[in-house]
């Protein structure tokens, strides 16, 4: 049966559809079946990878002239999922922050990632940690925690914009840090984390920042960018570094 991998957080710009693409790109790369899905009604970040097999759904309709969600658009999605039969197969699915609220009120009504489970399909909540936003990307996990409790989570630690840590004294710059598995929600539903997956801090070094500022806008994996003769010698060595550690980290935890 298929294995379900949604990735979502209320807050926007924190890097989830990043963390969409490399989760697909690890899986193409190492040769495993999947699908993806951009639900996104904003921006199709997902879908604008031409390499990556993602499909965009649109779940905009319009009702008595005003364009909005149709939360029943999400039903063909939960049957095309129902149809597969093939193991081992994959299906990641993008959730805009623009339609989180929107999905998270369909599962709650439906209670579809039951139906899921009950069919056999494993389902997992990717849920990203973004340094600069611990407080409110950890709330979200919390939240999605505790709406389903029987849905293994896997937290992703982006620390593009900043470490992922917070001060035991948040008034004093230099209390000691406290790390992602000691927060509060990692004391309380850590024991259902299937993986933790830590983006590489080298992402903050300004040359690498820099690369990658450049490399995610186009949209193309980091395979043909790495051996594309249009970036620089050197610019292919800090990409092929960075996803070298990055396709490591997924690989540890063991997802597919």
């Amino acid at each position: 049966m298929a294995v379900v991998d949604i990735v979502m957080q209320k807050k926007g710009g924190v890097g989830k559809s990043v963390c969409a693409s490399l989760l697909c790109q690890a899986m193409m790369e190492a040769g495993v079946r999947f699908i993806g899905v951009d639900t996104d009604p904003s921006n199709q970040s997902l879908a604008a990878y031409q390499e990556l097999p993602v499909k965009w759904l649109n779940l905009i309709s319009a009702e008595n002239g005003v364009d909005e969600i149709d939360k029943r658009l999400f039903d063909s999605l939960v049957s095309s999922i129902c149809g597969m039969e093939t193991p081992d197969s994959h299906v990641v699915i993008d959730v805009g922050a623009s339609n989180f609220w929107t999905l998270i009120f369909y599962l709650q009504a439906t209670f579809a990632l039951d139906v899921l489970m009950d069919l056999g399909h494993e389902v997992r909540l990717h849920v990203v940690i973004a340094g600069g936003d611990v407080v409110d990307t950890c709330g979200c996990l919390m939240e999605l925690a505790g709406w389903f409790p029987k849905v293994g989570l896997v937290p992703w630690l982006n620390p593009y914009n900043a470490p992922v840590h917070v001060r035991a004294d948040e008034k004093d710059e230099h209390s000691e840090k406290v790390q992602f598995m000691d927060f509060l929600v990692s004391r309380e539903f850590g024991h259902r984390y299937l993986a933790v997956v830590a983006i590489p801090d080298r992402c903050r070094h300004s040359l690498f920042r820099a690369d990658l500022q450049s490399h995610f806008p186009k949209f193309v994996t980091f395979k043909t960018a790495i051996a594309s003769p249009a970036n620089h010698i050197m610019v292919r060595q800090r990409l092929k570094m960075f996803w070298d550690e990055t396709r490591a980290a997924i690989s540890a935890a063991q997802l597919f």
